[in-house]
């Protein structure tokens, strides 16, 4: 798919794979756009108990989000903002658990993706870091997605130091055979049912929340559109997508 994003169904999983290695594995307005599409697929397919979130470009989950597209560089895309809108408003209101299998770097946007799915199964080269405040960038929906499922203290650590850390056990399930323990996870998962499963989804999602996600939702659309004007003024940069 031109958009970079995989979406598989079988036997009542999901696998959802971001495979954009000419991009660096970063997601633009169209890759957001499309992940959004995929997260709803598997929402309306009530037989599917869960989706595994993997990468196809070797050594990097997600980079993060990439204000502009392919073909206009170096412009903010009037397209990126409603897209990780979209994208985040599909993430936050799942009704099924994903699991994130994180081989690689998990950077920006993407870190956030990594660390606030259900389950994550890291490898050791695995490491999770938002880097933007480095150059002039406030990760407004990194930071609105990661206070649903974290301290505000370790969000501030993440965002501050704009220094990645390493895979350890508070975060994710760490093992050198990923593909093994992501097995044992779907096994149960369908040995339980998708209705039991998105039954305790939905209540841990109602219970859950460490802020109030409409408030977060709009102060992180608010200090995108800062963003992006900053960055198509000359005032901050994303060199950190290393691209």
């Amino acid at each position: 798919m031109p958009d970079g994003i995989r979406l598989k169904v079988r036997a009542g999983a999901a696998e959802i794979m971001i495979d954009r290695p000419a991009a660096g594995n970063t997601l633009d307005s169209r890759a957001l756009a499309a992940l959004a599409r995929a997260l709803l697929h598997v929402e309306q397919a009530a037989d599917v108990h869960c989706a595994v979130l993997r990468s196809g470009v070797e050594g990097v989950f997600c980079s993060g989000g990439n204000y502009a597209d392919a073909d206009r560089p170096g412009r903010a895309s009037a397209e990126y903002a409603p897209s990780l809108a979209a994208c985040f408003e599909a993430w936050a209101g799942r009704t099924f658990p994903v699991i994130a299998v994180v081989d690689g770097a998990a950077r920006a946007f993407g870190a956030a993706l990594a660390l606030t799915s259900d389950l994550v199964v890291a490898t050791p080269r695995a490491s999770f870091g938002l880097p933007e405040l480095s150059r002039g960038v406030v990760p407004s929906y990194a930071i609105a997605l990661l206070r649903t499922r974290h301290s505000s203290q370790f969000v501030r650590e993440l965002v501050f130091t704009t220094e990645p850390i390493t895979a350890r056990s508070d975060l994710a399930t760490v093992s050198n055979d990923p593909e093994q323990v992501v097995r044992a996870h779907v096994e149960r998962f369908a040995s339980i049912g998708a209705d039991a499963v998105r039954a305790a989804q939905r209540l841990l999602n109602a219970i859950d929340p460490a802020v109030d996600l409409p408030t977060a939702q709009q102060l992180a659309a608010d200090g995108v559109a800062e963003q992006l004007r900053r960055y198509d003024e000359g005032q901050a940069d994303q060199s950190y997508l290393g691209l």
